[in-house]
Parts: structure tokens; sequence; C-alpha cells
């Protein structure tokens, strides 16, 4: 018994000839993408140094926005001991006097070292995008950084660069304090603006100088956060809460809030 043959004769196959446009096409549209690829590669090498500048310093802007400073943190250690070991074990603490030495004099340190929390992620930053104005004062301690939003949806890097301030001038003149920083896209032009207060704000009567602890943000309200604050002295009598919001216009509102 022999197998049963196919069902019907056996055609050949008949390939299309080649379409001389179609191969002109493909061979033109890899022209196009090599030559693409080559410019963006001859473009990032001339410019390499510039992205590579952005690239960092959005890094950093990012970083100093996300920041969050460890609950019981201390701003400011003046025992020479502990603050020799915060500088030689933790990159958020630096000695008085070295806290940005791109934007300012770098005042005398003391004899012993005193540790002043200025977190690695600001120091980074501020070495790559320095500030168009300074602060009036010497910075001291970061006692808040961290991204706020204000109620039209603004987001900006907010920065107190103190630990130590009077209780009337923080009140009335907060943005003599502090940094509100605009962030700018990686193609913006220049740095992001950091905008201070513009003038003082002088009031009569004796200096009430208060020690400032890290800032808590309001989860629920963006544009809010708080820092609680005592009297700087060895037996604290008082004690109270700066009450803040991020505006609009880029400034702070602050109301001072005494315990009783």
């Amino acid at each position: 018994m022999t197998d049963a043959g196919p069902s019907g004769p056996i055609h050949p196959l008949n390939y299309e000839p080649a379409n001389p446009r179609r191969r002109r096409w493909r061979l033109v549209r890899r022209i196009m993408l090599w030559t693409l690829l080559l410019a963006v590669g001859v473009t990032a090498f001339m410019f390499r140094t510039e992205l590579w500048l952005r690239t960092r310093r959005a890094y950093w802007l990012y970083e100093c926005m996300h920041h969050v400073t460890p609950p019981g943190t201390v701003l400011v250690e003046p025992d020479p001991a502990k603050a020799a070991r915060l500088l030689a074990t933790n990159p958020d603490y630096v000695q008085d006097g070295t806290q940005a030495p791109s934007l300012y004099l770098s005042r005398n340190s003391p004899a012993a070292p005193t540790a002043m929390y200025w977190p690695r992620e600001l120091r980074q930053y501020t070495n790559l995008a320095p500030p168009r104005r300074g602060l009036p004062l010497d910075p001291q301690a970061v006692s808040f950084m961290e991204e706020r939003i204000s109620p039209a949806g603004h987001r900006r890097l907010v920065v107190i660069p103190y630990a130590y301030v009077d209780l009337y001038d923080f009140e009335m003149s907060p943005n003599n304090f502090s940094w509100v920083i605009e962030p700018i896209s990686f193609l913006g032009s220049g740095p992001a603006n950091w905008d201070t207060g513009t003038g003082f704000y002088m009031h009569v009567g004796a200096i009430v100088t208060v020690l400032l602890k890290p800032g808590v943000l309001d989860r629920k309200d963006l544009s809010h956060f708080t820092i609680d604050y005592v009297d700087d002295s060895p037996h604290p009598a008082f004690h109270g809460t700066f009450d803040i919001h991020l505006k609009d216009d880029d400034t702070l509102s602050v109301k001072a809030i005494e315990a009783h």
C-alpha cells in the first residue's frame, strides 16, 4: 500500500521583486538616524561641562527639597567631645564658621569645635548654585529645609539657616532669616532664585534670643510648618512655637505662639 500523494499540483513560490524605492527609503532613514545620533553626541560632548553642572544642580536641589531632619536632631552642639564625634561621623554637621565658605567670609572658629547642623545636600547645592542675594547675618545651623507649596501651588524649597533668632525680629521680619528658593527647569538659564528679605524690622525693646528646634511639616497643609523654640538660657523660663506659612509671593508669614 502506497502513501497518498498531494491533493493537487505543487506550485512554486514566486517572490515579489525587490522595490528599489523602498530599499532607498530604508537607507535614507538609517542615514538620518545615524546623523541625528551623531549630532546629539557631538552637542553633548561640546556642552558636557554645562550639562554635568545642570545635572548635579538638579539632583542636589531635589535632595534638598526632600531632605528630612531626623526627630530630636541637635542643631548646635557646643560640647567639645560630642561636637568632635558628630563632625567625625555625621556628614550633616560642620564646624561653626565653615557653614558656607562659598557664600560668606568664614567666621573665626572657636578654640573648641562647635558642631552645626548644616546638611550635606545644602552644601553641595550652594556650591553649584549660590544665591543672588545673601542673608543679612552669618548662617548658624539649619533649623528647617524642605519643600513647601504655596496656596496657589508654587513649589519652593524653604531653608531657615539659623538656630538662634530674636523672638520679635523673627516674627515680624521672617524673610530676613530665610531662603525661599524657586526651582528652575533643567534647561533654564542661571541658578534658581533665592529670595530673602529686603530690609530689617527694628523693634524697640530688649532683645529676646530664642533657640530653635528642628522644624516640623504639616502633612495636611502643604504651605505650613512649625518650629518650636525655647529661650536661650541655662534654665529656659518659657517656650513656644513659631507658626509659619509660605505665601504666594514667596515670603513667609510667622506667628509666635507662646506656651503657657
